[in-house]
């Protein structure tokens, strides 16, 4: 979304987070590298999740990696794992994600991922007209034949677009399987050091951890760590 990131009163706020970052306000972690005469720190990051919340956790990216910090380890729920997913995609860590994070959400089509059946499509739509009353009748009248799907599934949109996208952008950075992930999130950068004693940090966990509901059981479940239980080759699923 480049005119999103370049619209003056965005860059007037990042200006002002580059200033102040180069003046020592913004110290968070004690985990730096300092490469090619800039300073980087890192944290890791927990994003919640809440459907649209996902742009404004895109621009908190941005902004933070605007204050020089980048991400080691991150975890998600809902929209905030699948952010955390595409900014860990997108290269190693010093790299920036927000900017093409923003140009990668703001080319989704948010009506292709509605692909339940034509009641569940007609009742998504109706919850956005604006003529109260003429929506109200139409919405229960939808609703009442999407009730059954549903029960049935546990919701109304399989989600299988969804899916399709998130794997398409994936694969656009040639991760195909949760081994390629894998394969990226265990590359730290090199240089790591503790900031007050100088002492090279090694070991650190940097796993991609996404956050989900079994609603079948009822239980929380975190992948990968738990995949083992979803699938017999969990190394070879597609990460989408």
């Amino acid at each position: 979304m480049q005119n999103l990131t370049d619209h003056p009163d965005i860059l007037k706020i990042t200006d002002k987070i580059r200033e102040r970052a180069a003046s020592g306000r913004y110290l968070v972690s004690d985990v730096i590298l300092r490469k090619d005469g800039q300073e980087y720190q890192f944290v890791d990051l927990v994003m919640e999740g809440g459907g649209t919340l996902g742009i404004a956790l895109v621009g908190y990216i941005h902004a933070l990696e605007q204050a020089g910090v980048r991400f080691l380890g991150m975890a998600g729920s809902s929209v905030g794992a699948i952010v955390a997913l595409l900014a860990y995609s997108l290269g190693e860590r010093t790299v920036t994600k927000g900017e093409k994070l923003a140009s990668i959400i703001s080319e989704m089509n948010l009506g292709d991922m509605v692909d339940g059946k034509a009641s569940a499509r007609k009742l998504s739509k109706l919850l956005g007209e604006k003529d109260a009353k003429l929506r109200t009748i139409q919405i229960a009248v939808n609703a009442l034949f999407s009730l059954p799907q549903l029960f049935k599934k546990l919701g109304l949109n399989p989600g299988d677009e969804l899916s399709k996208w998130i794997s398409e952008r994936l694969l656009e950075n040639g991760i195909r399987s949760q081994a390629d992930l894998n394969n990226l999130i265990g590359s730290l950068p090199e240089g790591l050091i503790h900031r007050e004693t100088g002492k090279q940090i090694v070991g650190y966990d940097t796993a991609l951890r996404i956050v989900a509901a079994d609603i079948t059981t009822g239980t929380k479940v975190i992948f990968p760590d738990m995949a083992a239980m979803y699938w017999q080759e969990p190394d070879e699923i597609n990460p989408a």
